[in-house]
Formats: C-alpha cells, structure tokens, sequence
C-alpha cells in the first residue's frame, strides 16, 4: 500500500505525459520521451503577410518584354495605315501614347490583377501599401508619371519649339522623368520609383519569401526628387538666355531667318539647321551647311528633284556669304512617330553653292 508521498504524487503510466496532483486535477503536460521532463514553451513564427518587394532587374525585365509587345503591335498598325500615319506625322505619337498609357493602366490595375503580360512572366505584380490591387484612376496616374516624360523625348512636336512648351517639356522631361530614373535605380530600400511613391504603391514579387510588411522610402528620396526637379526648372529658365546668347556670337545667329523660314513652310512639319565643319588629317577642313526638313506626307519620286532645289534656293536666298560654305546638303524625310513605332524614308542631296545655282538655273528653263 504507497505511503503519503506516494499517494500526493503519482505518474501517470503513459511515457509521454504525467499526473500532477492526480487527487485533485485532470491536467497534464506533454513529456519529452527521451529526457522525462515536460518540454518549454515553444514560442509561434512570427507573421509574414506581405510579398517580398521585386528588384530593379526583374522589374526592367519585363518591362521590356512589354515595350517589345507594344512594338509589334505599333509595327503592324504602321504597315497597316502607312499612308495616314505619313501624313500625321509627329502628331500619331499621340495614338502610341494612348496605346501605352491604355495598356499599362488597365493592365496594372485590379481589371488585371496588377499585371502586365511581361509582368506575368516575371511573377511580380503591381499593389497597394496594403497588398491590394489598385484602382485604374490611380494606375493610370502611376503609368503617366513616368510615360509622359518617356514620350516627351526627342519628339518633333511643332507646338514643342514654343517658348512656353519648351519650358515645360525641360521640366517635365528632365525634372521628373530624371527622378523616376534616379529612385528606381537608388531607391534601394522599398524600390519604389517616383511614379510609386507618389501613388503609394509597390511592385512585388508573386512568389518566394514573404516579409512582415512593405518598407517605408526615406526622406531622402524625396528631397533628391524634389531636387532635380528644381534643376530642372533652372536650366529650363536659363535655356533661352543661353540660346540667345550664343545666336549673337557664334554662326547660328545668321541662320536663323533660314530656319524661320523653313518652319513656316506648310509643306514640312519641322526643319533643323546645322553649320557643320568636318575635320580631316592633311586636308583642308571642310565646312558644310546641313539643312534637313519632315515633309508632310509621302512625296512621289518626282516630286523629290524640285523640293531639294527649293530648299537649296531658300539656303542660297537667307544665308549671309552663303559661299563660305563648301557644301550644302539638303536631306528630305518623310516618316510617322507613333512612339511605339515609326517608319522613315529619306533622300538628300549635297553640292557646292555654285553647283546648287547651276543646278535650279537648269530647273528653271525647263
């Protein structure tokens, strides 16, 4: 028969739990089969609800994969409406950019799930501070931030050689779209470019390791955007002071009447005038007058003899001691812009200014 110790403290049969206090409760603890002794709490995982951020090489891929999607779509519409597009000119940039402000807004929102098809194959997505995906309103406010300024450059928009639009485009060209390139590149913490700070968004990787929640973008990316933006505004303030100068002392300013000229002509949608010296090793340096001009439309063949003598004799006509030069050459182009895609034609001509006289003389009496 146990004594009174025995009886206040009796283990349980079972090798893997014990009787404590079997008199007087039903509880008992788990064992430790190879020790006997109950085991310590076991502290639970900590929480990782949110996807890990994507990096900058992921999202660039299949950024590209989307750029080449929208190429060939844009290359197909060319062909397919060549003759219009010819006639648009600069102004079909406008079609690319609502071709690609369409795509990247739909897509990058909730109608997508945040997914451009690049995006699909690069498992990333786009979402909110929350993990959610975004509304279209705010991802086409993400998509034009850094769109705009993408379209902005090197487009031959008329209206753009305004003073006030070129101001404008500095800005915006420059200043913003120089900030969304330095946070996506710098912003190593969150790698959140400008467009996604400024819509609290992420780009997240779909698959892998998960994190306890989205890091926040330090201050310092902000101040660096703000930053170049305000270069941006000074250079774009300082550009005609500087333009104005340099027109009085070096030969741009005596082409001027010409490039006037040439950019009122109904005919073209643009022109560019360049004093061009080309340098040679033992030979004398030539120096060149180069005139180029975007013709509305597709010329004929034979429409393309006189327009070259056209511009030749405007350069013959509104170029002071136009005889300094060696040679003139007038290149014609006829090509659409439609961001995603453009098609090109071209044809020049070069000769001396004596040449050029001979040449429209010869025209004339036709």
């Amino acid at each position: 028969m146990p004594n009174d110790r025995e009886r206040d403290f009796v283990w349980n049969e079972s090798p893997e739990s014990a009787e404590i206090g079997a008199g007087s409760s039903d509880a008992t603890l788990p064992m430790d089969p190879s020790s006997g002794v109950p085991p310590a709490d076991t502290p639970e995982p900590p929480m990782m609800p949110f996807p890990a951020i994507s990096g900058f090489w992921r999202r660039f891929g299949a950024f590209m994969l989307d750029g080449l999607l929208l190429a060939v779509v844009g290359q197909l519409l060319g062909w397919t409406l060549a003759p219009f597009w010819f006639q648009v000119g600069p102004y079909g940039r406008f079609v690319g950019l609502f071709i690609a402000l369409s795509y990247f807004g739909i897509m990058d929102s909730w109608i997508a799930g945040g997914r451009t098809l690049g995006k699909r194959v690069a498992a990333i997505a786009v979402r909110s501070e929350k993990d959610e995906p975004i509304g279209l309103g705010r991802s086409l406010l993400r998509t034009a931030i850094w769109l705009i300024p993408l379209t902005l450059n090197g487009w031959a928009l008329p209206i753009l050689a305004n003073s006030i639009a070129a101001w404008i485009t500095t800005v915006v060209l420059v200043g913003i779209g120089g900030a969304v390139v330095f946070t996506m590149v710098f912003n190593r913490r969150s790698r959140q470019g400008l467009q996604d700070m400024v819509c609290k968004t992420y780009v997240v990787r779909l698959k892998g390791r998960r994190i306890a929640g989205f890091p926040v973008t330090t201050k310092a990316q902000w101040v660096a955007s703000a930053v170049l933006v305000g270069v941006a505004v000074i250079l774009a303030s300082a550009t005609p002071f500087i333009t104005g100068a340099l027109s009085h002392s070096t030969p741009i300013g005596a082409l001027q009447p010409l490039y006037q000229t040439l950019q009122a002509d109904n005919r073209f949608f643009s022109a560019n005038v360049v004093d061009q010296t080309f340098y040679s090793t033992g030979e004398k340096n030539q120096r060149a007058l180069v005139i180029s001009v975007w013709y509305k439309g597709r010329p004929q063949d034979s429409d393309l003899a006189p327009l070259t003598d056209d511009v030749a004799s405007v350069a013959l006509q509104r170029v002071p001691n136009v005889d300094q030069y060696d040679l003139i050459r007038v290149d014609i182009a006829s090509q659409f812009d439609l961001g995603v895609s453009s098609g090109h034609l071209s044809v020049g001509d070069g000769e001396t200014p004596a040449t050029w006289r001979q040449q429209i003389a010869k025209a004339n009496s036709k």
